[in-house]
């Protein structure tokens, strides 16, 4: 049996049209509930992510409030309408945020800097291709953009930060309580 790529491609797109409707759906259902904002964020603060310097918990705190921003957007129905805004600035904000990170990891000779610093590379790297394939109309926000969003926020603070906090710390730098 051989598939033309035309009617994959065609399936492709119905499936993803379909999900798109059942998300918009649901979520739709979700705001007439009338939960409140803090209930449906999409990331929560958690102390767990304190990396015990102010500056950059602050940060984070920083990246957290991108992500629900455009979460709720999207609960609102106007996500597309402030993705690219929203996109911009979470990469911009992120671009900045690194910058300080990495310059800890220059003060302080921390080992794995250029390991971390890759990372940071592909974060906007990532945010910049759905940057393009927004302005170039090709996608429109997806649960898969949020899910990126929230596991790499989650994952990159709990596994890659946590990593610098012993050295930071052995400098001088941690500011607060773990």
């Amino acid at each position: 049996m051989r598939f033309h790529v035309e009617s994959i491609s065609r399936k492709r797109k119905i499936f993803f049209a379909f999900a798109h409707l059942l998300l918009y759906n649901f979520l739709l259902l979700l705001s007439k509930i009338n939960l409140t904002s803090e209930i449906m964020s999409l990331l929560k603060w958690k102390t767990e992510y304190s990396v015990g310097v102010q500056e950059i918990d602050n940060q984070h705190k920083k990246l957290v409030e991108l992500i629900n921003k455009l979460f709720d957007a999207m609960k609102q129905g106007q996500a597309n309408a402030v993705l690219g805004q929203i996109l911009n600035e979470l990469s911009s904000y992120a671009f900045s945020h690194f910058k300080t990170e990495e310059k800890y990891f220059k003060l302080f000779d921390y080992v794995e800097a250029q390991k971390h610093r890759e990372i940071h590379q592909t974060f906007v790297k990532e945010i910049s291709k759905f940057k393009n394939a927004f302005d170039a109309g090709q996608i429109t926000l997806s649960i898969s953009i949020f899910a990126f969003l929230k596991d790499w926020l989650h994952n990159h603070i709990l596994g890659e930060d946590m990593k610098y906090v012993d050295c930071f710390a052995k400098n001088g730098l941690v500011q607060s309580e773990l």
